[in-house]
């Protein structure tokens, strides 16, 4: 958009790229101007957009395009063509073809030549400030495939039928208030950096202005990977994009780049009080880690080796190369973070969703109550939203050595769930506390602390949603203002919009919610190379942002938050959280920001001041409740919180299996993190809410889930009992029966072996369960087992496997058919001797008598 104050009078210039996408060459090129009165509202802003040509009351002749050199401009399939256009404030301006024409309706016909010359039109009736949406419509002649047309003379046919509207493209032409000046100040923008607080009584006329400036993104971490220490396993990412972004030209790079270009300029003590940047932990986590190296491609290494049967193992045998590749971009993840740690210290920051996380979806995941593994029906719910919220302030603190807004929560989806409300509790952690720590939060868990910290009123947590995601259910109470000076009308006012955003979501007022503009959210969010349709916009308004250029969108956002300015109510802009906005988009937003300060339309408001009630207690703020106004396009299917559920009961009973040990750096929770951090990265709104990439987001959901639960089974199934062969003879009555227990896992794992003999079973007996002497398997080693069966002379066919000391199973049973040996009495034994040794004697002397009688004769 182009930002016209009242008194200016020199032409602005649009610049349009027309490209040929029919397979046919395009003639005779006409462009026209179509505008329409100023917008009244940010929705009517929004929805300009949905316009069709006509209904643009005013249009200007179509005019012929040429080139430099006074051509026509006829463009062939695949051709593309820039002209500029300014935009002249010309009163005189009327809809009809009568219209005078500038002095050279075509523009100049200077230039390199083949280039399109300049064009020029009035803009009608904008003397007032406003938001005038414009739509440039381009005429001509299509032609058909080229090499069927016959050139020539059909050409000259296609023409004389007249040309046809072939495309447009919607702007904003913003004319902006005059500039607000303070009593005796005479050079409002003399400095830059001179101001007050907003909203205080000071003398501030600007609308109060607080903005996100998010650094997050798909990460593309490979699924299925496990926790290590003291120093952090190799890491896999699927692809590389994420370098790309990292280096320069990239998309975190710039973003990067054009916020610290904003605070070396010379509103950039304003923009820093204004700002806050918005990190996302995975993203922070990953990159500091891509700092040391990583590999691309293939899937991360087996945490456990497979026990194969050899004819199932050919296939190993003949593809055991790693078939990944050495990261390239480590050195610019290093530059990237240390430039984001410079700028970190000195600025707000604040932490997102971990992965783009979906705290609503999360909180679903409840399942049945599991005794055995000392959960209930919220326990899966609550992990996964601490994974989801409680990891990043203390990530932010950690890694750029800097203390974020704590107790925040900001909510991809722009709104809550009311399923989701008890789980803000995730949020409320101090980042530099020992509860920060995970492990030991889950090992104190274990001795009867509540997984989710206590709320507290005096130290609320507060999300940030869109302004029509909440009812009020009841007013806020009058300010106190006993013992102190009588204000005067205007700072009461402006402590009454400063509240107005703020609402309490329980009566305590310990969960708080903190309202923006959804028309601006919505409106950011259609902005960069991918935008997102919000769940939470009207249905009515809603179209395919990708049919419209970034430039469009942009400009669109820009004249939303114009229309914002133009009202005292404070303003707080949230993009979204993976925000792919290019080196152009990103300027443009910071040098409108930067304009509105420098002019007075706005004055900065931090984040810690927009969370702040005046003269009320967060007992006494208005009471809201959440809600979902219109059906979300980018909400998780309903099967992917029951399966979530499922999946962290099952990582919690693996985690549960093993024992921290003092002499191994890991520990049990360290390990089986990042299984329960793929299922939180599985709900995460990145590109779930743009129709070009929800097929490929939902393609990365379900690989993510398939590789925590293939990743869980694998380390459940190492470990395992080892039993002798399928059939054990014991050589005596007190022979033992001998079985190896196997823990293919890095930490030991306390057991026992449980047996029953099947037999009494079949034999309509009920079978005891028997049990050995409870010990611990050592990690990555395995442990011999033996069994007194005790004297028995007949057959047993045992059922075993491997408990925890509380008897809850932990691997597969295997079955064993144990037989006795030959048991026969001391007597009998004797007597069976004497036969046999009478019989040997009686046949002595029969042969020896028959051998006397044959020599007689």
């Amino acid at each position: 958009p182009r930002f016209l104050s009242p008194e200016d009078t020199d032409p602005q210039t649009y610049s349009l790229r027309i490209r040929n996408t029919s397979p046919g060459t395009i003639r005779g090129l006409t462009l026209s101007l179509k505008t329409a009165p100023a917008a009244g509202s940010p929705a009517q802003v929004r929805t300009s957009l949905l316009s069709n040509s006509g209904e643009y009351p005013h249009s200007s002749p179509a005019r012929p395009l040429q080139r430099s050199n006074g051509t026509e401009v006829s463009l062939g399939p695949g051709e593309t063509a820039d002209v500029d256009v300014r935009l002249v404030r010309d009163p005189s301006f009327k809809d009809d073809d009568a219209t005078p024409t500038p002095e050279n309706p075509t523009g100049e016909t200077t230039g390199p030549a083949g280039a399109l010359a300049p064009m020029s039109f009035g803009l009608p009736d904008t003397a007032q400030a406003g938001t005038y949406p414009l739509m440039f419509a381009l005429g001509g002649t299509p032609g058909t495939a080229d090499g069927a047309d016959g050139g020539g003379e059909a050409a000259g046919e296609q023409a004389a039928q007249g040309t046809e509207l072939l495309a447009v493209t919607r702007a904003t032409a913003v004319v902006t208030p005059e500039e607000k000046k303070e009593e005796g100040d005479t050079d409002s923008t003399a400095d830059g950096n001179a101001q007050a607080p907003a909203g205080e009584g000071s003398g501030a006329s600007g609308t109060p202005l607080t903005f996100l400036w998010p650094i997050g993104g798909e990460t593309h971490a490979t699924p299925g990977a496990v926790g290590d220490a003291p120093e952090p396993a190799e890491l896999y990412l699927s692809e590389d994009s994420l370098g790309e972004q990292l280096k320069e030209g990239g998309r975190l790079r710039t973003l990067l780049d054009s916020y610290r270009s904003a605070l070396d300029g010379p509103q950039g003590t304003k923009i820093r009080e204004a700002s806050c940047l918005a990190i996302d932990p995975d993203l922070l986590q990953t990159v500091e880690r891509m700092a040391d190296g990583y590999r691309v491609g293939g899937s991360a290494p087996k945490p456990v080796e497979e026990r194969k049967r050899l004819r199932d193992s050919w296939g190993d045998i003949f593809n055991t190369k790693d078939r990944s590749e050495p990261g390239a971009q480590d050195k610019a993840a290093a530059a990237w973070l240390g430039d984001l740690r410079e700028t970190a210290k000195k600025s707000c920051a604040v932490a997102l969703p971990y992965g783009g996380a979906d705290i609503n979806t999360t909180a679903q995941a409840t399942g049945p109550t599991n005794p055995e593994g000392g959960s209930d029906a919220s326990t899966s719910a609550a992990w996964l939203s601490m994974h989801t919220l409680g990891r990043g302030a203390a990530t932010i603190h950690e890694i750029l050595g800097t203390t974020p807004v704590a107790n925040i929560a900001i909510p991809s989806s722009g709104y809550l769930t009311p399923e989701a409300l008890p789980y803000l509790a995730a949020a409320k952690m101090d980042p530099a506390a020992a509860e920060a720590d995970l492990s030991r939060r889950f090992e104190n868990t274990l001795k009867g602390q509540a997984i989710l910290p206590t709320l507290d009123p005096k130290v609320p947590v507060t999300a940030l949603v869109a302004n029509n995601t909440l009812l009020t259910q009841q007013a806020a109470q009058n300010p106190d203002t006993s013992g102190e000076e009588r204000q005067d009308p205007a700072t009461q006012q402006a402590d009454q919009q400063w509240n107005d955003r703020l609402l309490k979501l329980n009566d305590a007022g310990s969960l708080r919610a903190l309202r923006y503009s959804g028309d601006l959210g919505t409106v950011l969010a259609a902005t960069g190379t991918r935008p997102n349709t919000t769940g939470y916009s009207n249905p009515q308004s809603r179209f395919d942002a990708n049919a419209d250029s970034e430039a469009t969108r942009m400009s669109t956002a820009l004249a939303v938050l114009q229309q914002e300015l133009a009202s005292p109510e404070p303003i707080l802009a949230v993009p979204p959280g993976q925000w792919e906005v290019d080196e152009q988009d990103a300027t443009a937003l910071m040098d409108y920001i930067e304009q509105a300060f420098a002019t007075g339309q706005a004055a900065p408001a931090s984040l810690d001041d927009a969370l702040r009630p005046r003269g009320l207690k967060n007992s006494e703020l208005a009471l809201g409740e959440v809600t979902q106004p219109f059906a979300d396009p980018g909400k998780p299917t309903a099967a992917l919180a029951p399966q979530l559920a499922t999946l962290a009961d099952r990582i919690r009973s693996l985690t549960l299996m093993m024992a921290n040990s003092r002499k191994i750096a890991l520990t049990r929770e360290q390990f089986t993190r990042p299984i329960l951090t793929d299922l939180a990265r599985a709900t995460s709104n990145y590109g779930t809410r743009n129709p070009a990439e929800q097929a490929a987001a939902s393609q990365r959901a379900a690989a993510r889930v398939a590789g925590a639960a293939e990743t869980a089974d694998a380390l459940r199934n190492s470990v395992t009992l080892l039993p002798p062969g399928n059939v054990f003879t014991r050589t005596s009555e007190a022979a033992p029966l001998i079985v190896a227990a196997q823990n293919g896992l890095p930490l030991p794992v306390p057991a026992k072996i449980r047996y029953r003999n099947t037999l009494d079973e079949h034999a309509g007996h009920p079978a005891t369960i028997l049990e050995s002497d409870a010990q611990m398997i050592p990690a990555r080693g395995s442990l011999t087992v033996s069994i007194d069966l005790g004297a028995a002379n007949r057959r047993s066919d045992l059922d075993l496997w491997l408990a925890s000391p509380n008897d809850k199973r932990i691997s597969d049973s295997v079955q064993v058919s144990v037989h006795s040996s030959p048991n026969i009495p001391l007597d009998k034994m004797i007597l069976l001797l004497t036969i046999i040794a009478g019989a040997g004697i009686g046949g002595k002397l029969l042969l020896d008598r028959k051998r006397r009688r044959t020599r007689r004769r």
